[in-house]
């Protein structure tokens, strides 16, 4: 019987209020892409962490930051990946929901969402380059 642990390394964390206003939470982002929820619980004798939540993203995490929106009394969860994507999460009931996911190139150019019409056009980006070579010049407009 070979049983693995997962990896104990952690990456970044933080504390938050994350699942209900004035409940003291940490998020644990670890190695091989688990993000896991933390509560800070009191009792009479001790003060421990209760694991709400432990999502495994299939991801290489690599920052997080919290956010809190306009005349909301929680915090969200900004997270950045190896692979260029920032994602917006919400904890709400104990449950991962992603609100946004923003994907950028290795240019740090935002990759526009492609829509396809019909099975020529499928073929068609499926032979194109995934990124610019030339970085485009930003202009503000």
């Amino acid at each position: 019987d070979v049983r693995l642990k997962p990896s104990g390394a952690i990456l970044s964390s933080l504390i938050g209020e994350f699942t209900a206003p004035g409940k003291s939470e940490i998020v644990v982002l670890r190695a091989g892409g688990m993000l896991e929820l933390h509560r800070i619980v009191t009792d009479e004798a001790r003060t421990h962490l209760k694991c709400i939540t432990r999502t495994l993203t299939h991801s290489i995490l690599r920052s997080c930051a919290k956010v809190r929106v306009d005349d909301n009394k929680r915090d969200v969860l900004a997270v950045g990946s190896d692979s260029g994507a920032v994602s917006v999460m919400d904890f709400a009931g104990g449950k991962v929901k992603i609100l946004h996911c923003l994907t950028f190139g290795k240019t740090d150019v935002p990759l526009p969402p492609v829509v396809l019409q019909d099975a020529a056009e499928v073929h068609q980006a499926s032979t194109w380059p995934r990124i610019p070579k030339a970085v485009p010049s930003c202009v503000p407009r």
